[in-house]
């Protein structure tokens, strides 16, 4: 039986198992394996040539006890100790979700930003972006905690989302990679297989642990269920931080807030200065106008008052001219 099912979607892979992958070893028969430490969690990072083994399976449990509540090292050497018994032994993993399919990225770009459509692939704890299906690797992304920086999902901004979208956004750092599918439920879909590839990543979380006890409990009501309270101070203390690191950066953005509302505001009152400054300049130049044209009418009214004024000389001088023509040429004695 094949240890994967797959299930296709036009949209998106899933491969999921159907159970937990359990390895008969032979007595004394080497593992071949590198695990590597995921808080008190080993996942498997490296396989033999030919093993069935899926590489960043989690080791769930050795010859039936479970080791998930175990510290790391415990957890080795119950596989070590299985080993050096002489007798055949038994391998339990869990083997990874994986997760593929297209996605939306949002990008900022000098030209412009926006959401652009790329392949993504979930698998081991990390997510890899390709150019298309097949196509070159763009980008990828290590879902488990650094030393400085903790993994965290969280919804994308309303803002830059359609009325009725959803998306998703991861932050590490200072990175954030917002993403979103054609369609809601499939945008859940990979928030959850996110989460639960995180999760793993970064060696559980207090609920998966308080389960994993339930459920040896269960199994076994009389024997005592492991000590949880070292992996529950961890993951308290990360979420503490998780939680401490949110409000830094909440409070930066606060801040950056304000002073982009102060610039704002100043740059308004310049803005009304400014205009206030034009409207003063243009009732002046209209002032100026308007005194030109009264001048030059008052200037016209002259020159035309001056004009009738030669006018009325000139028409006595006629007159007087006329009169003085008019007695040479019929003197006053000469009238009958």
């Amino acid at each position: 039986m094949s240890l994967q099912n797959t299930m296709r979607s036009p949209a998106f892979t899933l491969h999921f198992p159907d159970f937990p992958s359990q390895v008969e070893f032979p007595a004394k028969k080497k593992l071949g394996l590198t695990f590597r430490r995921h808080n008190e969690w080993a996942v498997v990072k490296v396989v033999p040539a030919g093993s069935d083994i899926v590489m960043g399976s989690l080791l769930a449990a050795v010859n039936g006890h479970s080791v998930l509540l175990s510290k790391f090292d415990d957890a080795i050497q119950s596989a070590a100790n299985a080993l050096m018994s002489g007798e055949p032994f038994r391998v339990t993993f869990l083997l990874p979700y994986r997760l593929e399919g297209a996605l939306k990225k949002y990008e900022t770009r000098r030209m412009g930003s926006g959401w652009k459509t790329y392949h993504f692939a979930l698998n081991c704890g990390i997510l890899q972006c390709f150019a298309k299906q097949g196509g070159r690797l763009k980008y990828e992304w290590d879902l488990a905690n650094d030393t400085k920086h903790q993994t965290l999902l969280t919804l994308c901004p309303r803002s830059l989302l359609a009325e009725g979208d959803m998306g998703i956004m991861l932050v590490k750092g200072g990175e954030k990679v917002m993403l979103k599918a054609e369609e809601t439920r499939k945008t859940t879909t990979w928030g959850s297989f996110l989460y639960l590839a995180m999760t793993v990543a970064n060696g559980g979380n207090p609920e998966m642990y308080e389960m994993e006890a339930q459920r040896i409990k269960a199994k076994h009501p009389k024997a005592a269920a492991p000590d949880m309270s070292a992996l529950l101070e961890q993951a308290a203390l990360e979420e503490q931080q998780a939680a401490a690191r949110a409000q830094v950066e909440a409070a930066a953005a606060h801040a950056a807030a304000e002073a982009a509302q102060a610039e704002a505001d100043q740059l308004a009152k310049e803005a009304a200065v400014a205009a206030e400054g034009e409207q003063r300049v243009a009732a002046e130049a209209a002032a100026a106008a308007a005194a030109a044209a009264a001048a030059e009418a008052a200037e016209l009214d002259q020159r035309e008052a001056e004009n009738a004024a030669k006018a009325v000389k000139v028409s006595r001088r006629a007159s007087l001219t006329m009169t003085t023509m008019a007695a040479q040429v019929c003197p006053l004695g000469d009238l009958p």
